[in-house]
């Protein structure tokens, strides 16, 4: 995983090879127009054609061959790069631009084989046999899938791609949102997929009749991290602080899994206990363990804390 200001697609993979680069845009009004005036004779194809998702073409995330420094590439940079100002500052009539991935595989696998490949990303499984359509191209969830989830996941699921990048946005609201290019290296990409599909026809029947991806546990808990993440941006907004740095998140995330320790879910109890830290950010652990909570209704454990963590803070000074 690497952090970058700007972004620079490689060129070569680490045996030399090189390799092609495919843009995943995210669903937008604007997307389709955008991309016929600035992809000139790239390949360009909807996600969702040729598959259970045809129906919904109007809503088609798009997949476009992408150079470094062309005009599609430049209007990538910048709309990615704009977008969370957008998405703080925009009214009904000023939406925020078109945003999405990019993914960079060996030259050696062709357009059509990237395009199948991604297709059969579209759904997932999860909860056992339930069903859904994933928007890995969406940053917003990039961000937390690919960027938190354990690295032997996100490589698993990445198949024939060697890289990902996306802009990551790492806190919205008021104030200025600050962000940067993120990239995954996936340095022994597998080709399965590709090879059980030819053995049973190679069409895109084929690729749908493969299992669906299993949504990992580490997967799982990185997009369960958005709602928390929303939960710590609302209280600093709502209390007229400035947005949490990456720091404070991080911070505000183990307050977050302290409260739900204590049994404190709605967001009134989580507001409290967040005001709560921040007037006494050192604790002992023992508190939040201390066997006279357990019989305490959620009042009576802020008021237990508040007590215990005041005169912790009188014996410290």
């Amino acid at each position: 995983m690497s952090i970058e200001n700007s972004l620079m697609l490689p060129t070569k993979d680490s045996d030399g090879i090189m390799l092609s680069h495919y843009l995943v845009a995210h669903a937008h009004p604007e997307l389709a127009r955008e991309i016929y005036t600035y992809a000139g004779d790239a390949d360009i194809a909807p996600l969702y054609i040729d598959t259970s998702l045809a129906s919904l073409i109007e809503q088609s995330p798009y997949v476009v061959s992408i150079f470094q420094n062309d005009p599609l590439f430049e209007v990538y940079q910048e709309n990615a790069q704009q977008h969370h100002v957008h998405n703080d500052k925009s009214t009904k009539s000023e939406k925020a631009p078109w945003s999405g991935i990019i993914v960079s595989v060996r030259a050696t696998v062709s357009f059509e084989m990237v395009l199948a490949y991604l297709r059969h990303r579209v759904l997932i499984q999860f909860s056992g046999k339930r069903k859904g359509v994933f928007h890995f191209q969406n940053p917003k969830i990039a961000r937390y899938f690919f960027g938190e989830a354990q690295l032997k996941d996100t490589q698993e699921w990445m198949g024939p791609l060697l890289y990902l990048h996306w802009y990551e946005q790492w806190h919205c609201g008021a104030g200025d949102p600050q962000g940067q290019w993120r990239q995954v290296e996936n340095p022994e990409p597998t080709y399965e997929l590709f090879s059980q599909a030819q053995s049973s026809g190679g069409d895109e029947a084929s690729y749908e009749s493969m299992p669906l991806w299993q949504l990992r546990e580490s997967q799982q808990q990185a997009l369960e991290l958005q709602f928390d993440d929303k939960n710590i941006v609302r209280f600093f907004n709502e209390t007229m602080q400035s947005v949490p740095s990456l720091d404070e998140r991080n911070v505000y995330r183990t307050y977050i899994k302290q409260a739900e320790q204590l049994s404190f879910y709605q967001t009134q109890e989580l507001d409290a206990y967040f005001t709560l830290r921040r007037q006494y950010p050192r604790i002992n652990q023992a508190r939040l363990s201390d066997p006279s909570l357990e019989t305490l209704t959620v009042n009576e454990k802020l008021q237990f804390l508040d007590s215990m963590l005041r005169k912790d803070a009188l014996y410290v000074s």
